[in-house]
């Protein structure tokens, strides 16, 4: 085994390396610190353990309340994927999803449009300033699908969103989202809510994963 060191023995990743014969390393030193510059495995395999993907948070229930919150998400997520899974509420409003920082959710600010889509008819669309629309305009539809946001810019804490749902009880009518919102401080939460404000959850559930 090959100790990690930072000063004496610094190896790629900083962590030590079990090896086998045939594995081929390079050593350099600037004087002070000796490094292994490079460590090949005769196995092929890589030194350095890839990411292991996307965490996955717990499902929260969508079946009471006015809004529905997501909070705890980490200050180094780049990418945040909301997955929604039959989620209805009981009046006939537009589903927003809003992100938030520590000073709490954010809820102006958004360039957002949300578009219905349905066969054999024409496409409509609502705008929104008050989060990421996706539009749920009757009490009887509930939504599955998922909407994807993309850190665009971290200094300025600059988020991208698009995403797509389905009517759980009418797949033939689907609605598209998409836009952008800059936040004060970091994300760690986000949020389901109504344009309305008044209307409640009554189905489903909504997760997110995130790396």
């Amino acid at each position: 085994t090959l100790t990690h060191n930072a000063t004496t023995n610094n190896l790629p990743g900083a962590a030590n390396i079990t090896t086998a014969a045939g594995d081929r390393a390079v050593y350099e030193s600037d004087g002070t610190t000796v490094y292994c510059s490079s460590y090949t495995k005769a196995s092929g395999l890589p030194v350095v353990s890839a990411s292991a993907g996307f965490t996955l948070g717990t499902p929260v229930a969508t079946t009471s309340g006015l809004s529905v919150d997501i909070t705890g998400i980490p200050a180094t997520v780049r990418q945040l994927i909301v997955n929604l899974k039959g989620v209805g509420i009981d009046a006939g409003t537009d589903l927003l999803i809003q992100l938030g920082d520590s000073g709490g959710i954010e809820t102006s600010g958004y360039v957002s449009v949300g578009m219905q889509l349905q066969s054999g008819s024409s496409v409509t669309a609502l705008a929104s300033t008050s989060g990421f629309l996706c539009k749920l305009s009757s009490s009887t539809q509930e939504l599955t699908g998922c909407m994807t946001f993309n850190l665009e810019n971290s200094s300025t804490n600059s988020w991208s969103g698009v995403g797509g749902f389905v009517r759980s009880d009418a797949p033939n009518q689907g609605y598209v989202s998409t836009g952008g919102k800059s936040l004060s401080a970091t994300l760690d939460r986000i949020r389901l809510t109504t344009i309305s404000g008044t209307a409640n959850f009554d189905a489903g559930e909504v997760n997110i994963s995130y790396i």
